[in-house]
């Protein structure tokens, strides 16, 4: 696999809303307390407390890694995280998210390259001294180069509504943008999730 640029990789199956139905009166099977206030849960309940437990542990556990080993990423557990990302909300549901995942090491090297040499003229602009520039650079090239897979995350306003006033239009691109951001989120603790190291690496 060199790259695979999905061109619409989208959520096609986002449910309807459909309101929870009524609660049913039962006898109350599993107890505790919160600020001194006892609840009672019926099992249904507490199975919604145990997988809220389990979502806060994964995004209190989650964390920006930034060395990799060498195994290669399945291209699966790829389409799992590919598929987590796009089940993030986005303004109007446009999704306006593009993934290119790139495991060839050549097309790695490029973009790393292309990356530093922007990272480069950026540093030199605010300043910096040449030692620290080059050594900003070099840790940039050798994570970006070290992991197995890089999956870009762009977006584009194909689909998002278009006005004739600088206002709306700019707060389109802005929706845009979160919309994208939360993607990322869910792509990042999808890969917590299945016990991969990640990190958001900005150009």
């Amino acid at each position: 696999m060199n790259a695979i640029i999905p061109s619409s990789f989208r959520n096609t199956n986002s449910p309807p809303f459909s309101p929870l139905p009524a609660k049913k009166l039962c006898a109350p099977s599993q107890s505790f307390f919160a600020s001194g206030i006892r609840w009672q849960t019926s099992p249904r309940q507490w199975d919604k407390i145990h997988r809220m437990h389990n979502l806060l542990e994964l995004i209190h556990s989650r964390r920006s890694i930034r060395r990799y080993t060498a195994e290669p990423v399945p291209a699966a557990t790829i389409e799992q995280l590919l598929e987590a990302a796009v089940w993030a909300p986005s303004a109007h549901n446009r999704q306006p998210w593009r993934f290119v995942v790139i495991t060839s090491d050549p097309t790695k090297r490029r973009l790393a390259a292309a990356m530093g040499e922007q990272l480069r003229r950026d540093l030199a602009a605010d300043g910096r001294p040449p030692e620290f520039i080059e050594r900003d650079a070099g840790r940039s090239y050798a994570r970006l180069t070290s992991a197995p897979v890089l999956i870009l995350l762009s977006l584009t306003l194909a689909d998002m509504d278009a006005y004739p006033d600088e206002r709306r239009a700019r707060n389109e691109g802005i929706m845009a943008a979160q919309s994208t951001a939360m993607a990322g989120q869910n792509l990042l603790l999808a890969a917590h999730a299945l016990g991969l190291g990640a990190c958001w690496v900005c150009a």
